[in-house]
């Protein structure tokens, strides 16, 4: 059925550009030659000791997202990805209230890591593939365009922040981005059309001859079941 307003689709797009902008590249990684120097300097690490909390982050990310991606798989992306933004963010914040002692640095980083596996692409990956069949490249790759925006504009907050306050208070910011963020994901972020009452590509299953070219009759009919099951 055709109608004026936008495809919801687009919606969920939107949503996971957000999602994007506010995940683990743009908020720990790209801006983490940022706060390494201050650190430091608080501190009195080096640029190896300090480093090494990054590459903590990042490898008990690597790990936990295979299990991140079943829990998806179980529970819907929209129920892993919020919950783990707000998760994150606040964990982004506590990095403010870091004592002096590398162990503690390195378990508070390794704990961001873990926070920020269910805001990676997986879970907008996987919504955005059940809203679009003949646009689906189109629209995974606006989505996936959240990673460079919030690349581009991150480190420059951070930068700001880190002038205008301290590093503290600039992880405080950082972590309020993403608490926000995870506010607009939460707002438009649907799992399937079935949700919404409607069909991928904003199709019926009786426009038989509107049904994307890329899947056959019969796949397209088990879609349009899994969807109005929702």
């Amino acid at each position: 059925m055709k109608t004026s307003r936008m495809f919801y689709g687009w919606w969920v797009v939107m949503a996971s550009v957000v999602g994007m902008i506010v995940s683990q590249g743009p908020v720990l990684v790209f801006t983490f030659g940022i706060f390494m120097k201050p650190l430091g300097v608080e501190f009195g690490w080096s640029r190896s000791q300090v480093s090494l909390g990054l590459t903590i982050a990042i490898l008990t990310a690597a790990l936990c997202t295979p299990w991140v991606g079943r829990l998806i798989d179980r529970r819907g992306a929209r129920q892993v990805a919020v919950p783990a933004l707000l998760l994150f963010g606040i964990g982004i914040m506590a990095l403010g209230l870091l004592p002096a002692n590398l162990l503690v640095f390195y378990l508070a980083f390794g704990i961001v890591g873990l926070l920020s596996t269910g805001g990676t692409p997986t879970a907008y990956a996987r919504a955005v593939s059940c809203w679009f069949v003949r646009r689906r490249g189109l629209a995974l790759g606006l989505s996936m365009a959240g990673i460079g925006l919030g690349a581009a504009l991150l480190p420059m907050l951070a930068q700001y922040a880190l002038a205008a306050v301290g590093w503290r208070l600039a992880y405080g910011v950082m972590g309020l981005v993403v608490v926000l963020g995870a506010v607009g994901v939460s707002w438009k972020l649907q799992n399937k059309p079935g949700d919404k009452g409607l069909q991928p590509d904003n199709l019926t299953c009786t426009e038989g001859g509107r049904r994307p070219r890329t899947a056959s009759g019969s796949a397209w009919g088990k879609r349009c079941a899994a969807a109005r099951s929702g």
